[in-house]
């Protein structure tokens, strides 16, 4: 696929500066990438499954309960 040549990549890019156009790796497409990479870290930091509803922000368990946020300063006992 020539596409997903570097060189061109990098071209696209730079031409999307030049002319206003959206590149395809734009801002939405980042947003949903980082935010599925946070909840499989939490998922599995966590130890139970993560949901995030776009609409309201908020990140649930499978069971529908909220979870707060987690950072690497979060103290996370190990599950039995």
């Amino acid at each position: 696929n020539p596409i997903a040549k570097i060189d061109k990549l990098e071209k696209h890019f730079f031409d999307c500066i030049r002319t206003g156009k959206t590149p395809l790796a734009n801002i939405d497409l980042a947003l949903k990438v980082h935010t599925t990479l946070c909840l499989a870290e939490m998922s599995e930091r966590l130890q139970m499954t993560m949901l995030f509803d776009e609409k309201t922000r908020k990140i649930s368990n499978g069971d529908g309960k909220e979870i707060a946020a987690i950072s690497y300063d979060t103290d996370i006992a190990p599950h039995a």
